[in-house]
């Protein structure tokens, strides 16, 4: 049991200032000794601010036109403090998947956190509370983050994030199943699950809301379309039938309908039609009734595959056949690091990082995706592979600490290997169909049976196997490519920095010394990492769309403006001063395309506003 505190010993004043801090406390919410013991990289950001060094070594760079893709190692903690400047309001989507506090996989203080510690849920709240405010500061007004969560700290999780997120910015509580075997050795239940929790930083109030989170449409599938068809040959295209009868009755709506044969035809028992009289002439004048060939049947809507939602409204109930389980993450990795022995041990499915990037991101606006507890480095493959898939430009961050070597041994040479290919051994699987069957299906079998025969025939030159399988009522076929040489890479940027750390105490020389080492972090906010000319006065850098000029005596500003007087693209320029001082009237004449910031200022405010 922890031991009491002794306040015997307290002065007046020092008792004062505890009764003070005790009236401020929360009265609803999660409430836990959150000071018993402070963290020491968060004590350690009072003394020494944190920055970022890059390892040129081991920088990739393979097409200038597509995106650099970043990995830092280090707390992350301070990768965030970092990303609170360099990132504020700027990323699309954070996905993290944070140790559950199961018992061994939680680590603070440099110590495992086990089962029999008493603050255990303590230290995970105030470890996951300073992260995740941090992470919130990054997120653009349009963003939203994904966590992945157990039932150990779900609960917790869930008051945390409201406090954080607020309630009115919650998403879904999205059940993830995670395995495919039951355990039989279970005590109670065999724990098939994982929560997914989303917040958005701004939630729609409406659904046509222009302003918010917007959550996109999952694609309809092709086994969603074979349900349409057109035996009338209209115009309109393929339609299905949809009931005229409801069980919300209204006598007004409950009359009898003549068919095309002479039928008469009431609702059934205790229902009434959808529409009215009149309303139903009017359908049956656009063509849109269906009485059936003979004309004799109860008569159904036509909903055209046209007019219906381009995509899927998604649900929280996420299958392993549909985004993978942990098994399956688990081969994912060896397939990759078929030669790494210290393989991290709990990743996630590729598959369901897709889905989740499908659902936040759009590909074509160079989306910013953030996992700060990069581990495995899932989300940067499926950031990489949905790129591939889509040609899209969105870019990972991955923050990861090197604890058991990790960044290392695990995330970066994954991420490596995905960019520059890899021998590979094992299958690439494809369903090429696909049918759940109930019993109304099984009267039309020989139908479902000659088109999953059809399919197969049309595949067997594609694929070096084809296999059936009928598993939980699902009949499919994969089509299955053996590989067992060359992993194609995707081909693109990565540029891998480690957290480094400057004196906090704000002399001139810390000043000095905090501008010297922020250049990466300068480059990695503005997204310029290729070099066009650098002194130890001035350095400049480029992409695509603008250029970074850094200035770190202002004496030389005539000498700046005349190199930057030959770029044709606007220009942030960052200029070395102790106070905080404006160089607007120095780029007066340049003002149309040049944005001037003063650094370490801009820096220190970011850092005063998390460190006090």
């Amino acid at each position: 049991m922890p031991r009491k505190k002794d306040y015997s010993n307290y002065t007046k004043e020092e008792l004062i200032a505890k009764i003070t801090e005790l009236e401020k406390r929360k009265k609803y919410g999660l409430v836990w000794d959150a000071e018993r013991e402070p963290e020491k990289v968060v004590q350690q950001c009072k003394k020494h601010l944190p920055v970022l060094k890059e390892v040129k070594g081991k920088a990739i760079q393979n097409d200038p036109e597509k995106p650099t893709h970043i990995l830092i190692e280090g707390d992350n903690y301070h990768a965030l403090s970092v990303l609170n400047y360099t990132h504020a309001n700027s990323v699309d989507l954070i996905f993290i998947d944070p140790p559950y506090n199961i018992g061994g996989d939680f680590i603070y203080n440099d110590k495992i956190v086990d089962t029999e510690d008493s603050y255990r849920h303590s230290k995970w709240l105030s470890f996951m509370k300073k992260r995740l405010e941090l992470a919130k500061y990054v997120l653009k007004d349009t963003g939203a983050i994904f966590i992945t969560i157990d039932d150990e700290e779900a609960s917790h999780l869930k008051i945390l994030c409201d406090e954080i997120f607020l309630p009115q910015n919650f998403i879904a509580q999205i059940c993830w199943q995670k395995k495919y075997s039951p355990q039989n050795d279970a005590t109670y239940f065999s724990d098939m699950h994982d929560f997914i929790l989303v917040y958005a930083k701004k939630k729609k109030t409406t659904k046509n809301d222009t302003i918010g989170f917007q959550l996109n449409l999952l694609p309809r599938t092709e086994q969603m379309n074979k349900r349409y068809s057109n035996p009338d040959n209209d115009q309109r295209g393929p339609w299905k039938s949809s009931g005229l009868d409801v069980k919300t009755y209204s006598a007004e709506y409950d009359y009898q309908i003549t068919t095309p044969s002479g039928r008469v035809v009431s609702p059934p028992k205790g229902a009434c039609w959808r529409v009215g009289p009149n309303r139903l002439q009017e359908l049956i004048g656009d063509n849109r009734i269906w009485f059936g060939k003979d004309g004799n049947n109860v008569p159904s809507i036509k909903r055209f595959l046209s007019e219906v939602q381009e995509g899927i409204v998604p649900v929280t109930w996420w299958k392993r056949e549909e985004v993978g389980d942990n098994q399956e993450a688990k081969q994912e990795m060896k397939q990759i690091l078929y030669d790494v022995e210290n393989v991290f041990n709990t990743p996630k499915p590729v598959r369901l990082m897709k889905k989740i990037i499908q659902l936040a991101t759009k590909p074509d606006i160079g989306s910013i995706i953030l996992d700060f507890f990069a581990g495995s480095g899932t989300t940067a493959q499926a950031v990489l592979e949905s790129n591939s898939e889509d040609n899209g430009n969105r870019q990972f961050i991955m923050a990861t600490n090197n604890e058991n070597n990790i960044c290392i041994d695990s995330t970066y040479p994954r991420i490596k290997r995905v960019i520059d290919g890899y021998d590979y051994q094992g299958n690439d699987k494809k369903v090429l169909f696909e049918e759940k069957l109930n019993i109304s299906k099984l009267k039309r079998a020989g139908f479902i049976i000659d088109e999953f025969e059809n399919i197969r025939e049309k595949n067997k030159n594609n694929y070096d196997e084809l296999k059936g399988e009928f598993k939980d009522n699902t009949l499919k076929l994969w089509g299955i490519k053996k590989n067992q040489s060359w992993k194609e890479g995707v081909g693109v940027n990565l540029k891998y920095y480690k957290t480094d750390f400057v004196p906090a105490q704000p002399t001139d020389r810390n000043k000095e010394k905090l501008t010297m080492q922020s250049i990466e972090m300068l480059c990695l906010r503005e997204n310029t990492f290729e070099s066009v000319s650098e002194t130890d006065i001035i350095k400049i850098f480029k992409n695509n769309e603008k250029y970074t000029g850094i200035l770190f005596d202002e004496q030389k500003t005539p000498e700046f403006k005349e190199q930057l007087k030959n770029f044709n693209k606007p220009v942030s320029v960052y200029i070395f001063s102790l106070g905080d001082d404006n160089f607007a009237e120095e780029f007066v004449d340049m003002q149309d395309r040049v944005k001037i910031c003063p650094i370490p200022a801009a820096i220190l405010r970011v850092y005063r506003r998390i460190f006090r």
